[in-house]
């Protein structure tokens, strides 16, 4: 195995690479799986529930295919700055040359790497802002690892949605999902990192979740446990409705966190009264009262968490909040 690569085009491929290394059961985590064929290298991170694949031009001189350790790569990348890179195995060894510079890495066999998904084979589907689209929804999710289905997204046909089992999320868009799948929160986040705001596509094969951007392919293993009833959350009707200028309730809700101390959790007091929304909340630090104008159809109550609504405000695209 032997090709030859600019530096510029190495450090592109590795930084992106690295994101999955680590964190898993498997040996090949902390391993980086280089492929060199048709003047194209390819390198593949992955983990036991996701995976990325990015893919360049090089000059491949001898095709073959290895692992070497990623983080020791990650760091070597940046480094090397001027010249051509040549890759080389030598004696169970890949040994790099930049210049009269001279790395050696330890390697381990390709074949415990898992096998990436065929993307020819995957019927793919271009959606603009993806990314940007389940963020509305994911500050709902739970940060417990632990628990898959309160970490999770819910992705189906009409709509992307998110709960901890306390807040609901549910962002209505059309989506090439006919089946709801579920995918982990934690992983999206870290694809967000490498894909940039631009066209993505997206499909299903099986038991994974697919994305390609460019030169980029990334996948994630779906949740297997069934989702909560996201429907029966949220009635459809027999509810009370108000409409209140978004950048006006943001300001408010801001003026009562002033009254809590660091990461104190409070309940904000809501009461629709004559075209207007009255804010109230106490600490031990002291209490803060507001008037919002509003209107609505009838007078009505309710109690909620002073942090949840925050986010959920600040998630909240256009300029008038229902």
């Amino acid at each position: 195995m032997r090709f030859k690569i600019p530096p510029v085009t190495l450090t592109e491929l590795v930084k992106k690479a690295p994101m999955l290394l680590g964190g898993s059961n498997l040996v090949s985590s902390n391993y980086i799986k280089i492929i060199a064929k048709d003047n194209l290298i390819t390198l593949q991170a992955c983990n036991d529930c996701a995976g990325i694949v990015i893919r360049g031009v090089a000059e491949v001189y001898e095709e073959g295919e290895v692992g070497v350790l990623g983080k020791v790569l990650d760091g070597l990348a940046p480094q090397i700055t001027a010249g051509q890179v040549t890759f080389d195995l030598e004696g169970g060894r890949m040994v790099l040359r930049a210049g009269k510079a001279k790395f050696s890495l330890g390697i381990i066999d390709p074949d415990t790497f898992l096998r990436a998904p065929d993307f020819n084979y995957i019927e793919m589907h271009p959606i603009d802002d993806f990314f940007a689209l389940y963020s509305q929804v994911s500050h709902c999710a739970s940060s417990d690892e632990n628990n898959p289905s309160k970490s999770s997204v819910l992705l189906r046909s009409s709509s992307v949605a998110c709960t901890d089992g306390r807040r609901v999320g549910i962002y209505y868009r059309p989506l090439p999902f006919p089946q709801p799948i579920v995918v982990q929160v934690k992983y999206l986040n870290l694809l967000k990192r490498v894909f940039k705001s631009e066209a993505t596509y997206v499909g299903q094969l099986d038991s994974h979740i697919c994305f390609r951007q460019g030169h980029v392919d990334a996948y994630i293993r779906l949740v297997s446990k069934p989702y909560y009833n996201i429907d029966s959350a949220i009635p459809n009707d027999a509810y009370d409705e108000a409409r209140i200028g978004k950048h006006e309730l943001l300001a408010s809700l801001k003026n009562a966190k002033v009254v809590l101390k660091e990461d104190e959790a409070s309940t904000l007091k809501v009461q629709f009264r004559s075209n207007e929304m009255h804010l109230s909340v106490e600490s031990a630090l002291g209490q803060m009262q507001d008037i919002v104008q509003c209107s609505f159809y009838k007078d009505f109550d309710f109690l909620v968490n002073l942090d949840m609504f925050l986010d959920a405000i600040k998630k909240l695209r256009g300029e008038e909040v229902v």
